[in-house]
């Protein structure tokens, strides 16, 4: 399955909100939750990764939307990264048990329930 960045033309992630408001900034509770911040190259974007394995990949790529109260969540999985310069699609999964169970891992590791948001296409 294709992915595409947020800011392409499409793009596919589970997303869900955060049903209230937590009293930690978003490096915090993801820090917490065993993510560590990553910068895109190609554009400055901020977001937050955690590995599955010991390698680069797969891992857990998740987006924070601080613009909004209380903020969104967008995840998917990266299988493997992107395969040629300028490009910012890759292998992912943005759905299915897999990224459910690391939502409610997520959800338990920040101590506020989540309201799930219809997908964008």
């Amino acid at each position: 399955m294709l992915f595409y960045h947020s800011r392409a033309k499409i793009a596919v992630s589970m997303k869900v909100r955060l049903k209230e408001s937590t009293d930690k900034p978003p490096h915090v509770f993801m820090r917490d939750a065993g993510y560590a911040r990553h910068i895109a190259k190609f554009d400055g974007e901020l977001s937050y990764v955690r590995r599955v394995t010991g390698e680069e990949f797969p891992r857990f790529h998740i987006y924070v939307d601080e613009n909004v109260t209380p903020q969104t969540i967008s995840i998917h999985l990266d299988q493997k990264g992107v395969s040629y310069d300028g490009f910012s699609a890759h292998n992912g999964e943005y759905e299915g048990p897999i990224i459910m169970e690391e939502l409610l891992r997520l959800r338990d590791s920040i101590g506020v329930q989540f309201i799930l948001l219809k997908e964008k296409r």
